[in-house]
């Protein structure tokens, strides 16, 4: 086995032709530094199930393999794909596919009920939202997830009351985030305009059925960020404002606050009032 290091990865990725695709989210992980890192930071167990997104030409699926028993890695650009297969030949505990993510979890997610598994990624950019919402709000979820992403992503994702999104509330309500190291621009090829960090979700809960009216109410709500929650309540949910004003009195919250300011617990109570 071999591991391809530093600028070895690039020339790799050039033998074969490939050039990254920036609208795709293409930046390569050079450094085996960090990628070292980011598995140390997964805290992986030898007998883990690990699910790798935007595997690229195979450097971080390399280390995996080292370290637990089965790694399941998805690269959906099929020039890439061919490499990284060419890449892990040696690698039995790693099982390649050639699929979008969404698709593929859509069709196979039936055979993780009751196996435990674990996300290890440096996400494509263009994708990072939709990733980090399919995996914290539906079931089966993995025990956590390390991934790689924009700094200001992972900036956004451990938000606090004030600065807060549809999808810190979101991933903060599932699970405990924590920003872990920062990742500069230069340890990447090409080079991003940002520099990234490293985010790990850890104790992710299961999705309820009564989370289905708790989001509607964060959609609603976020709406229009620039208006007062109550002016979003009033709209979304064709109430009367005195009764909304109410509500949002009873949740203890100011009456011009804003999306924004709302933690996950702040919403859960106000969805409660709402609902009696």
């Amino acid at each position: 086995m071999y591991l391809l290091m530093n600028e070895s990865i690039k020339q790799n990725l050039i033998q074969h032709g490939i050039k990254p695709d920036r609208s795709a989210g293409q930046n390569f992980l050079l450094d085996m530094d960090i990628i070292k890192k980011i598995t140390q930071t997964a805290k992986l167990k030898a007998d883990d199930t690990v699910l790798e997104i935007g595997a690229g030409p195979g450097n971080l699926t390399k280390e995996l393999s080292t370290r637990v028993k089965r790694v399941i890695a998805i690269e959906s650009d099929q020039k890439i794909f061919t490499l990284l297969k060419k890449n892990m030949a040696s690698c039995s505990n790693v099982e390649i596919y050639n699929k979008d993510i969404i698709r593929w979890w859509e069709q196979q997610k039936r055979h993780f009920l009751n196996k435990p598994y674990k996300i290890v990624a440096n996400l494509p950019y263009n994708i990072t939202g939709l990733v980090l919402r399919t995996f914290v709000s539906r079931n089966p979820k993995p025990l956590s997830m390390t991934v790689l992403v924009q700094e200001e992503v992972a900036d956004r994702l451990v938000a606090k009351k004030g600065k807060m999104s549809k999808l810190s509330v979101m991933v903060q309500h599932y699970g405990t985030v924590e920003k872990i190291f920062r990742v500069s621009r230069s340890s990447f090829w090409p080079a991003p305009n940002v520099d990234s960090a490293v985010v790990e979700i850890s104790k992710i809960k299961k999705t309820h059925a009564d989370d289905v009216e708790l989001f509607r109410l964060i959609r609603v709500g976020f709406s229009s960020k620039r208006k007062q929650l109550h002016n979003n309540l009033k709209v979304g949910y064709k109430k009367e404002k005195k009764d909304v004003e109410k509500a949002i009195k009873d949740a203890k919250l100011s009456e011009k606050v804003r999306a924004q300011d709302l933690s996950p617990d702040d919403w859960k109570e106000l969805c409660k009032i709402l609902q009696k």
